[in-house]
């Protein structure tokens, strides 16, 4: 395992190695994840400056009632609720 060798798949591939599916996998997994994390802070930032702009107003607290479940609401919670609600339905 360490040399890289992480054997060949039984299920999803016949005889395919691990490594060169991790291979043509990793990239996408990487740009998924890294839209993710711009997304964030873009939406971070933006309920930030809201919440201090308006400040003690509705905007405040609404900004930081949504931070709190942003934070609160585990990944696959929103997954979940995000497929249901805009793969599910639409169908």
């Amino acid at each position: 395992m360490l040399k890289g060798d992480l054997g060949v798949s039984y299920n999803i591939s016949k005889n395919t190695p691990i490594s060169q599916m991790i291979q043509t996998r990793l990239p996408i997994s990487i740009g998924i994840g890294g839209l993710a994390v711009i997304i964030g802070a873009i939406v971070g930032l933006l309920l930030g400056l809201l919440a201090a702009l308006k400040y003690n107003t509705i905007w405040d607290s609404l900004a930081t009632v949504i931070s709190v479940i942003g934070v609160s609401v585990p990944s696959y919670v929103f997954a979940l609720a995000l497929s249901y609600s805009l793969g599910f339905r639409l169908q």
